[in-house]
């Protein structure tokens, strides 16, 4: 479409059904994107500041698809002495041009960009639907962009664009035409981030869930995550595609259950009227099931990647493998230097094997079996929470509310240092113990709250809320059984 066309379809609109609020609030999105952009820009070209913050950085740049980020790029790749800030930079670049391929490619390759384009902008949030006039000004950002992406392509490929006396030419950027193979450690990292996020949501969501059903007001101050689905790619080995398929359908399916309950929470936060508490009580219902399904899939994210990569595997430049003469006229080789070199290096591998001596990691484990007993001891958090609602429940007692409530133990924090050097089962026993530290909090909160409307509140909502301690009693078994596990690893 040519700007004429675009133009033409700007001024044909209505202005009368145009929601003036709808687009500022678009402008603002613009402008704090490109202030974004901005900030990482500088924060990439700065050498003084963290190198994992720098590639955090470049990596934002290159995902931004934002023209205007090329020469910081470019000007990484050519100078930056860090090998690992220049890898960094040519992979951004790389997605660029990848990009460029993508506009100049065939009539269906470029009709299912412009699609998926026109999905993303189309689609408000939680999938209602945006107004029209924002999807032409952002389609014909967008247009402009790809005229800026060739244009500056063009001049790259001139000789045109310099940056400091560095001629952008002598750049080589990956070829996109052969396709950047998926990273699996970047599925997993994405898939434990997703995983990460809804567990935190759905509890923050029961949360409001058990306040609506207690009839008060809810808390709209609370910033959810709100994470997107996440598409396990083609072209990973079969048994990698099968894996990460079998933990991302179930996550997708939760986050799209949690992503209808958050719209009624903030359609009431906007509204400004109240959750009916019956229809509260059945969202509690169906987050405790969320949250047992989550629970399920502990074990398969815990061997995931926490962090993702921030590159893909790249050669070194050639120059920096091309010894000069200086450096061989200068470097005199002696047995003494040697020597002293050996004994360098092993002094690491000395330090590592302490750190992944079995008996540190033994000692986690008695650590975190010493809260499970606390926890599930006779007269232990969950238990005897678990006896006041059979209490409730089957005889009518309520003198579980007049009794002093447990303190339930912080959650578990496993060191990096030793995390890194755990066996799977001991980190499954972390996610599945903390699981159940924090359904336990949310169980007794509900009980004692409830316990101080009256006690005949309590049989309202004994159903409910004992499924709330009885996933927080398996959560806890679970990690009994992977501490057991664990402790069979080290020996």
């Amino acid at each position: 479409m040519g700007m004429t066309e675009f133009d033409d379809l700007l001024a044909g609109l209505d202005d009368d059904n145009v929601d003036s609020g709808a687009t500022d609030r678009d402008a603002k999105r613009q402008a704090a994107f490109e202030a974004r952009v901005e900030k990482y820009m500088r924060a990439a070209l700065s050498t003084k500041l963290a190198k994992n913050k720098r590639l955090k950085a470049i990596e934002f740049l290159g995902e931004s698809g934002e023209p205007k980020a090329i020469p910081a790029l470019v000007r990484i790749y050519s100078n930056d002495k860090d090998p690992k800030m220049r890898d960094a930079a040519e992979y951004s670049l790389g997605m660029f041009r990848s990009l460029d391929d993508a506009i100049d490619g065939t009539q269906p390759e470029r009709d299912q960009a412009l699609d998926l384009l026109s999905d993303i902008v189309m689609e408000g949030q939680l999938g209602r639907r945006a107004n029209k006039r924002p999807y032409y000004v952002a389609m014909g950002l967008l247009f402009i962009t790809f005229l800026a992406l060739a244009s500056v392509a063009g001049l790259m490929a001139a000789d045109v664009i310099s940056l400091g006396g560095t001629p952008v030419a002598q750049v080589t950027v990956a070829p996109s035409s052969t396709p950047l193979p998926p990273n699996a450690d970047a599925v997993g990292a994405e898939l434990r981030q997703l995983y990460n996020d809804l567990i935190n949501d759905a509890a923050l969501l029961q949360q409001q869930m058990q306040v609506a059903g207690r009839g008060e007001s809810i808390d709209c101050s609370l910033t959810f995550a709100q994470p997107e689905p996440v598409n396990v790619p083609a072209g990973l080995p079969e048994t990698e595609m099968a894996d990460f398929t079998a933990i991302a359908d179930p996550l997708n399916t939760a986050r799209a259950t949690l992503a209808d309950l958050l719209n009624v929470f903030q359609q009431s936060c906007s509204n400004q009227t109240a959750i009916p508490r019956a229809d509260a009580v059945t969202y509690g219902d169906t987050i405790v099931e969320v949250q047992r399904d989550l629970n399920t899939l502990s074990a398969d994210i815990a061997p995931l990647p926490e962090d993702m990569p921030t590159t893909m595997p790249t050669e070194p430049p050639a120059t920096e493998n091309v010894p000069t003469e200086p450096a061989a006229t200068d470097v005199v080789p002696t047995e003494e230097p040697a020597t002293s070199t050996a004994d360098v290096t092993a002094a690491p591998e000395a330090t590592a094997t302490v750190m992944i001596d079995t008996r540190v990691l033994q000692q986690e484990l008695v650590s975190m079996q010493s809260i499970v007993d606390e926890m599930t001891s006779f007269r232990g958090g969950i238990t005897i929470l678990l006896q006041y609602w059979n209490d409730v429940e089957f005889t009518g007692s309520t003198l579980g509310c007049r009794e002093i409530v447990p303190t339930i133990p912080d959650n578990y924090v496993l060191p990096d240092e030793i995390a890194a050097a755990a066996p799977t089962e001991m980190l499954s026993a972390v996610d599945n113990l903390n699981l159940g530290l924090d359904l336990a909090r949310q169980a007794w909160e509900s009980f004692t709250s409830t316990c101080a409307r009256g006690e005949a509140a309590l049989a309202n909502v004994v159903e409910q809320q004992k499924v709330v301690a009885v996933t927080a009693q398996s959560a806890l078994a679970d990690a009994q059984s992977d501490i057991d596990a664990a402790r069979q690893a080290l020996r």
